[in-house]
């Protein structure tokens, strides 16, 4: 079994929801803020925000799983769930209104990081299967790949309100993956 947990001065609160059976922090804000993901005695995964040592349960209505993976600190969320379909959409949570989206072409589309300025990063999969970054900006979708030889599929995983983003990459012949940090693509 997995816990979450949120360190703070010396001090670790362990972050497992009521009915949890495990549970993930995934991102912490300016504001102690917590997002994650944890899953029932079904197995059934729920997003969580945790703020102000109280949990809210994060489900997007209709859907079968929802995760939650980024926070900004003015609290706007980002993740991504599955709905009664089996398909897959991201979504962003702000001042409380729901949006869900999917990069255009995808099969999977999964948002993993917002700035200040509501720039949202994360990874999709094109119909090939192919691993892409992408970055959503005023609208605007933004396709990152890590250009080095050998580099088949990219992840991002968060970016900072000065644009830089940090992630992932696999590079053909090589099972562990790679990080990463660059600026994004204006």
């Amino acid at each position: 079994m997995t816990h979450g947990f949120f360190l703070r001065d010396g001090l670790v609160t362990v972050l497992d929801p009521p009915g949890s059976v495990s549970s993930f922090a995934v991102h912490l804000n300016s504001r102690d803020e917590v997002v994650g993901k944890y899953a029932d005695a079904n197995q059934t995964t729920h997003g969580f925000v945790w703020r102000d040592g109280r949990f809210t349960t994060l489900d997007v209505p209709g859907a079968i799983e929802t995760e939650v993976d980024g926070i900004n600190n003015r609290g706007d969320i980002v993740g991504f769930y599955f709905d009664q379909q089996g398909s897959n959409h991201g979504f962003v949570l702000s001042g409380g209104r729901l949006s869900s989206f999917e990069v255009p072409g995808a099969t999977f589309t999964a948002p993993l990081g917002i700035n200040n300025r509501g720039d949202i990063v994360g990874v999709f999969f094109d119909t090939g299967n192919n691993r892409h970054g992408f970055v959503l900006s005023d609208g605007v979708f933004t396709t990152v790949d890590v250009d080095l030889p050998n580099a088949v599929s990219t992840q991002i995983e968060t970016i900072n309100d000065a644009g830089q983003i940090v992630g992932v990459f696999m590079a053909s012949g090589d099972p562990l993956p790679h990080g990463f940090v660059g600026n994004r693509v204006r």
